[in-house]
């Protein structure tokens, strides 16, 4: 599934993560019918992502994606956590649950990167998806 148009820069901060463990990408068809499940679109620099490895885990991250575990898989993991922290606004989804202290990592359709704590208001941290990537 690899695509040579990939971004660059996400794929040189990923390659570069120590112990990174990546799927082999999916179709834009099936991100396409997860973008529906979650009733919105993924910004341009997730979708890229989702195309080229599907899913990333690395030194004790896992990024969401399109996976057969509903611990990492997008779609179930932002549908759960948008029923328990009703601040959590329809137009994000989740690229890192981060296991604790219920801090949940969202990303909006034009790609700003927010956090949420347990049942808080979401809070703008990165201004892209590469910009979280290379700080984690």
């Amino acid at each position: 599934m690899r695509e040579k148009n990939m971004n660059t820069t996400i794929k040189n901060i990923l390659e570069n993560k120590v112990g990174i463990i990546y799927g082999n990408g999916t179709s834009k068809e099936t991100i396409a019918l997860y973008e529906n499940k979650i009733g919105m679109s993924f910004a341009v620099s997730y979708r890229e992502y989702l195309e080229y490895y599907g899913i990333v885990a690395f030194w004790g991250h896992e990024i969401t994606g399109i996976s057969r575990s509903m611990r990492t898989d997008v779609a179930n993991v932002t549908l759960n956590e948008r029923m328990r922290n009703p601040v959590a606004t329809e137009n994000m989804y989740v690229i890192e649950r981060a296991g604790i202290d219920g801090i949940i990592i969202w990303q909006s359709s034009s790609g700003e990167i927010y956090r949420t704590d347990y049942q808080s208001i979401p809070r703008k941290i990165y201004k892209n998806f590469e910009e979280y990537l290379l700080s984690i």
